[in-house]
């Protein structure tokens, strides 16, 4: 079964107040992905205050790698984007794209594809 939460601010409380809600809601959950890895650490701060058995009760992965996901207990296994490059191709690309305007060159669209990565951690030993 999935479920879903929605984060309007991207908040450490906003994945404690989800979390909560989730196990009061939803008492069969065994996996969480979550937006980005700060709700993440929330979600994980809540989890191990209520002591849940984590990894074995509940497997969590977050998105984005930020730097804090090592040091939480157990370390969160999370999506590692490129960040960085993803803002210098946008800029690049947009950057094209005025000048051909500006040329009065066709603009041509292009699918750009950035690699991604699962960084396995303490939080999925299993995948």
């Amino acid at each position: 079964m999935v479920y879903h939460c929605e984060c309007d601010d991207k908040s450490f409380e906003e994945g404690i107040f989800n979390v909560q809600q989730l196990l009061k809601d939803h008492e069969d959950v065994d996996g969480i992905f979550i937006t980005n890895d700060l709700i993440a650490i929330g979600a994980i701060t809540e989890l191990n205050r209520q002591n849940v058995k984590l990894p074995d009760t509940i497997a969590i992965v977050g998105f984005s790698n930020w730097q804090m996901s090592e040091v939480v207990s157990p370390s969160l296994t999370t999506i590692d984007h490129p960040g960085y490059l993803m803002g210098t191709t946008a800029f690049k690309q947009l950057y094209k794209e005025i000048k051909d305007r500006k040329e009065n060159q066709p603009i041509l669209l292009e699918e750009i594809i950035l690699q991604t990565d699962l960084v396995k951690r303490g939080f999925t030993k299993n995948i």
